[in-house]
């Protein structure tokens, strides 16, 4: 049977796309990594993940497993977190999601500020893929998702906080490297490397690319962010991200390009419409407002 220390390093490896940063995720080593993937694959009889390079391609089977796994992660976990919660500090805590690109952003600007504000309050920071936060959202099983894209659910209130723009970003030795700002003309024919099919986002530059007839080169399609980051940084090919936050950690190796005419997006925290905002909840709202006031993050680079 599969142990829970292989499931983990499964799940971590399926939402950031790498054995290097599901090594960092989780605090082991690589080689610890690969090795529980190995025991897993080995356990249940079939084979998870293919490799393109140093990205690691999960096969069907392995999206179909990940929904249970990670589903029961969350699960256990909570059940853990719950009992030291209540043991340490009785109910009251302010459990918050999202994606790996906007970690450095959570993390100084609302977790830190709130901490030293209501040191009592438990926070529980997870780091999921996109279309997993909007559904633990849903199913409330947090209390604040901080993401990107465009929500059209109705049982999910989106309030706009940063506002920022979509950036391109390139190899330092690239030849559009060197330049302040590209067009979308600028793509025409190009090695592009997007997200997926199922993006919002990338639904929106599909639409754009089209509406003026540039046709670029969609050689590799990627879910997250970092992993386009990291793909980029060796030479792969360019892209762009929706915010330029992913980029800041690569940015020994990235070039970080405005877009003209600029495409304009929002960071957004969501919150469930099926009950009411918690008090923990409230005061990290006003944690958001003073952030947005001091504009203590670049909108672009």
């Amino acid at each position: 049977m599969p142990t829970y220390r292989q499931l983990e390093a499964f799940n971590a490896v399926m939402i950031t796309g790498s054995v290097t940063d599901s090594a960092a995720m989780l605090g082991i080593s690589q080689p610890s990594v690969s090795r529980m993937i190995a025991d897993l694959e080995k356990s249940i009889g079939f084979q998870l993940f293919s490799r393109s390079g140093r990205q690691l391609i999960p096969t069907d089977e392995a999206q179909e497993l990940f929904v249970d796994v990670s589903g029961t992660l969350t699960g256990l976990g909570r059940i853990k977190e719950t009992a030291q919660m209540i043991r340490k500090h009785g109910i009251g805590q302010l459990r918050l999601v999202t994606y790996p690109g906007l970690i450095a952003l959570v993390t100084e600007s609302l977790i830190l500020p709130f901490q030293n504000k209501w040191p009592d309050t438990p926070i529980s920071l997870e780091v999921q893929t996109k279309p997993t936060i909007l559904e633990w959202i849903v199913s409330q099983q947090c209390d604040f998702g901080i993401s990107v894209d465009t929500v059209t659910d109705s049982n999910i209130k989106s309030t706009p906080w940063i506002q920022t723009n979509a950036v391109c970003i390139t190899p330092k030795y690239h030849k559009l490297a060197k330049r302040k700002s590209v067009s979308l003309k600028d793509f025409a024919e190009t090695n592009f490397i997007s997200f997926k099919s199922d993006s919002s986002f990338r639904n929106l530059l599909d639409r754009e690319f089209s509406k003026l007839r540039i046709k670029r080169r969609m050689l590799t399609e990627i879910r997250t962010s970092e992993a386009i980051c990291h793909l980029v940084s060796q030479g792969a090919g360019i892209s762009i991200l929706e915010t330029p936050f992913p980029a800041i950690a690569f940015k020994e190796k990235l070039s970080i390009l405005s877009i003209k005419p600029q495409l304009d997006t929002h960071v957004s925290l969501l919150t469930s419409n099926q009950r009411p905002v918690s008090l923990a909840g409230n005061r990290l709202t006003e944690i958001t407002k003073l952030a947005k006031s001091k504009q203590t993050w670049p909108l672009q680079q």
